[in-house]
């Protein structure tokens, strides 16, 4: 589906429930993709889970030569500040090109890269400066320039500007971008979305859809 689909679709349920409503686009936009983190951290907190592809993004990071004076490894650095990465109990980054790399955590990043019996292993990772990094003692990173990765992000909107900055210019509307999360999580969505923003309209949370649960139920039954 798409944003538009998503979001105007919510927006009917809320005009059904009063005709005073009068939400912003984009609080509801938010209000979606917090909903989908919050989905996909429950539904694949389990390592064991294989992920759908469906809920991943690409994008294509462009690399500089970044190595330090120590020699016994080669750095790259991203040319700009990439998207959050949603943290989930397996991180699912992954290489769409030949050469494949260990996605690490920042803090073991700093620890790799000096052992020759590991010489062949290309690490990445994002560090606190919101930069990807590679690190390898390969010789083949030294002729890198560029690096697709797969992943699974915070704000899908801010992916489709990392990969097309003029994403407006180019007239494309975003809410006609695809809204990565598996179909089946939908309804569920949009139950939760309508329970948050139910308040603000002065009615219980419990009178949308008939439904009787309360938000700790909600957890309990995205468990």
């Amino acid at each position: 589906m798409t944003y538009r689909q998503i979001v105007f679709m919510i927006l009917d349920l809320l005009r059904q429930t009063s005709k005073d409503s009068n939400f912003e686009i984009d609080h509801i936009i938010k209000e979606v993709n917090d909903v989908r983190n919050l989905l996909l951290k429950q539904r694949y907190s389990d390592i064991r889970k294989e992920i759908s592809d469906v809920n991943f993004q690409e994008i294509t990071i462009y690399l500089t030569d970044v190595s330090s004076l120590n020699k016994k490894y080669i750095m790259l650095k991203s040319n700009k500040v990439v998207p959050d990465i949603l943290n989930i109990a397996s991180t699912p980054t992954k290489s769409l090109d030949s050469i494949n790399f260990s996605f690490i955590s920042n803090y073991r990043f700093v620890y790799t890269g000096y052992n020759e019996w590991l010489s062949s292993i290309i690490y990445g990772t994002v560090l606190s400066d919101k930069y990807f990094y590679i690190k390898s003692m390969n010789p083949q990173v030294k002729h890198m320039t560029s690096i697709r990765i797969m992943s699974i992000f915070e704000n899908p909107i801010d992916v489709y500007y990392y990969n097309d900055p003029d994403l407006i210019a180019n007239g494309i509307d975003v809410l006609d971008m695809i809204f990565p999360l598996e179909g089946a999580y939908i309804p569920e969505l949009q139950d939760i979305v309508l329970k948050r923003l139910a308040p603000s309209l002065g009615f219980p949370k419990d009178t949308i859809n008939n439904n009787n649960e309360d938000n700790n139920n909600i957890q309990q039954k995205v468990n």
